[in-house]
């Protein structure tokens, strides 16, 4: 997911530049296609299928993406039934310390479980009220339902409906919580 409007961060956080010298984004995609077999990012303008042309990825333009996060999930789920997925997991582009190991649990958890969703383990051991991060995975039974999200909440109700249908492994791995979405939070991960 990297269609947001980067409203808080004052400039395009995709492009924020970390220190290992490729863009958070950028970042994010290098991961994710490192584990994943088929990537789809899903963007909020055309500008972005040439500026990541060069990536092993599909773009996607969210055509409704300033509506709210809950459109470009839509979108890129309704691409992911198109091409008759299995699963699919949600990354953000905002949170680049996510472990590929960390993305490759939520997949590997999806052939068994319909829901993944990692939690901390900072958070009480197996407890689905700790820390929840992402990347959420969704088996395709899953894929009417958020086909059809809308609004700024993403898939937030459907995780609450369906809290029976999720697993929720422990992960050593701060990342799943740390997204960044101001100049401030990124100053906090420095220190």
């Amino acid at each position: 997911m990297a269609a947001g409007q980067s409203k808080r961060y004052g400039s395009d956080k995709r492009q924020f530049i970390l220190p290992n010298g490729l863009s958070m984004l950028e970042q994010v995609i290098n991961k994710s296609c490192s584990v994943l077999e088929h990537c789809i990012v899903v963007v909020d303008d055309k500008s972005w299928c040439e500026k990541l042309a060069s990536k092993n990825i599909e773009v996607l333009v969210a055509d409704k993406a300033a509506l709210g996060m809950g459109y470009s999930l839509a979108a890129g789920c309704k691409k992911a039934a198109d091409l008759k997925w299995d699963a699919l997991l949600v990354l953000l582009a905002d949170m680049p310390f996510v472990s590929p190991q960390t993305i490759a649990l939520v997949r590997d958890k999806l052939s068994q479980h319909e829901i993944v969703v990692p939690v901390y383990c900072g958070a009480k051991e197996g407890n689905e009220k700790g820390r929840r991060g992402h990347p959420v995975g969704f088996q395709s039974c899953h894929f009417t339902a958020l086909t059809k999200l809308t609004g700024d909440s993403g898939a937030r109700a459907l995780l609450g409906a369906q809290t029976d249908n999720c697993v929720f492994p422990v992960v050593d791995d701060v990342g799943i919580l740390q997204d960044i979405d101001s100049p401030q939070d990124w100053q906090n991960f420095q220190e």
